[in-house]
């Protein structure tokens, strides 16, 4: 499977846990036909292996994600979280052993008040994990 079409989901707002999860074979989604999630399951597109990017700008609606989000997509090499400013809670493991990833951007996530335990967890190829982890804890620890 290289593409997935979604567009029959389109009327969607929440997806369970698993949903699209396991994909190995996965290497380019069209998210715009679930622009109207507002929540999304435990390991959503967990271990997309062969996903080497992805644009989250129809996910602008999401508040709440649950565990493993983007969890072991080896290939992930850059992601832009800006569409993910509304999100208010990401669960445990959020983007865990994407080894590829170079570059993340925390400064839209503005109204995150919960970040799980393991984020960014194995992911080696960060060019600045330090300024990232400094980036995360600091947004969490204003009052």
């Amino acid at each position: 499977m290289r593409q997935l079409d979604v567009a029959p989901l389109a009327h969607l707002t929440r997806v369970s846990d698993g949903f699209l999860r396991g994909c190995v074979g996965l290497s380019a989604l069209d998210l715009t036909p679930l622009a109207q999630l507002t929540s999304v399951g435990d390991g959503f597109l967990r271990g997309c292996v062969e996903l080497t990017a992805l644009d989250l700008t129809p996910l602008a609606h999401l508040t709440c994600v649950g565990h493993e989000l983007l969890t072991d997509c080896r290939e992930l090499m850059v992601l832009d979280l800006t569409p993910l400013a509304h999100i208010t809670g990401v669960g445990n493991r959020f983007l865990a052993g994407c080894a590829k990833l170079t570059a993340v951007d925390l400064t839209p996530l503005v109204q995150l008040n919960n970040l799980g335990i393991g984020f960014l967890f194995g992911c080696a190829g960060l060019r600045t994990p330090s300024s990232m982890h400094d980036a995360t804890f600091r947004r969490r620890s204003r009052p």
